[in-house]
């Protein structure tokens, strides 16, 4: 469950164009009806405008450093269905106030992390807090070198096979979801 507040003071410096102006309410009517188009046209400037605040933060390279836009959609849309009265560009400014503790401040190298057939990529950086918390829950030591190594993919598997996760051994989208959550508040 993601939760994020919206200031009803949502400070706006211009014209939102488009379907960005569109409610919660829209978003969960085009969600939940047959409307794939108005979905996926929320999606389309969901990403836009993430990818302009990217490049336009000076502090900023990557809000959603291993979030695809399909999660980020669906987190706001779990927000917008608590909030129909919200404004979809509202919600979307408090989904970004709630990633930007977490996001990347500069450029970092994707490395693609390999188990047999499959791999993902991800930011380096992301994968070392991927590293970071493994060690803290002690099922990976303390010392591994950079990068993706066999002792980073058997300590995803274990964490992986405990946590109820389809046993991968990569640092995949259900395994990050669980391992990189943060409790809003």
């Amino acid at each position: 469950m993601v939760a994020f507040l919206v200031s009803p003071a949502s400070a706006q410096s211009g014209a939102v164009e488009g379907i960005g102006s569109a409610s919660c309410a829209d978003l969960i009517t085009a969600r939940d009806s047959d409307d794939s188009a108005a979905y996926h046209a929320l999606g389309l400037w969901l990403s836009g405008y993430m990818t302009a605040r990217n490049v336009h933060s000076d502090d900023t390279f990557d809000l959603t450093p291993w979030q695809p836009m399909e999660a980020a959609l669906a987190q706001i849309g779990q927000f917008c269905t608590q909030n129909t009265e919200a404004q979809f560009l509202a919600a979307t400014e408090a989904y970004i106030a709630f990633l930007a503790p977490d996001r990347l401040t500069q450029a970092s190298p994707l490395i693609q992390a390999r188990n047999g057939e499959q791999a993902v990529f991800i930011y380096g950086a992301v994968l070392e807090t991927v590293k970071d918390r493994l060690m803290i829950l002690g099922l990976l030591e303390a010392g591994a070198p950079e990068g993706f190594d066999a002792a980073t993919g058997q300590a995803l598997l274990r964490y992986q096979q405990r946590n109820a996760l389809t046993q991968t051994g990569l640092p995949d989208l259900p395994t990050l979801a669980l391992l990189l959550r943060k409790t809003p508040g």
